[in-house]
């Protein structure tokens, strides 16, 4: 399986919450670095997963703007959905269930080896979430850039 088609396999996966599905799409010892959080390993990678789709049970992702080469793919990631559950942040306190729908961006790189996803590195930013949920205030717009 080329890359591309692992990529869409992972997000169709997520979208239709089949963790174990998007778990078998990951080298056993996937190596991971999410905002707040790095590690070694799918069962460790997908704690992090769970903890978000418990959060955010309605989470959606979409992705666009894909680049590969070889095997290695770069893409936007789109996520969104309403915190219904608790959220733990890495580092950080759990927070309550908001009720607040997000919609957030992501770039993501990934990297295949073996029909297996063996890196995957999510940048994200954090502080747009806390706005969105209403844990920080919202910077004002000339403030956005």
């Amino acid at each position: 399986m080329d890359i591309k088609a692992l990529v869409n396999e992972a997000t169709q996966a997520l979208n239709d919450h089949d963790l174990e599905k998007f778990a078998s799409l990951h080298d056993p010892n996937v190596e991971f670095t999410e905002p707040g959080r790095k590690g070694t390993g799918r069962e460790d990678f997908m704690a992090t997963l769970k903890v978000l789709h418990a959060a955010f049970p309605d989470m959606r992702s979409t992705f666009e703007n894909l680049l590969v080469e070889g095997d290695k793919a770069f893409f936007e990631a789109k996520l969104d959905g309403t915190q219904t559950g608790a959220l733990r942040m890495p580092g950080g306190p759990e927070i309550p269930p908001t009720g607040k729908q997000v919609s957030m961006r992501a770039a993501v790189y990934v990297q295949e080896r073996g029909d297996k996803i063996v890196t995957s590195h999510l940048f994200q930013d954090r502080m747009e979430l806390m706005e969105q949920l209403g844990i920080m205030p919202q910077a004002p717009a000339s403030a956005r850039g």
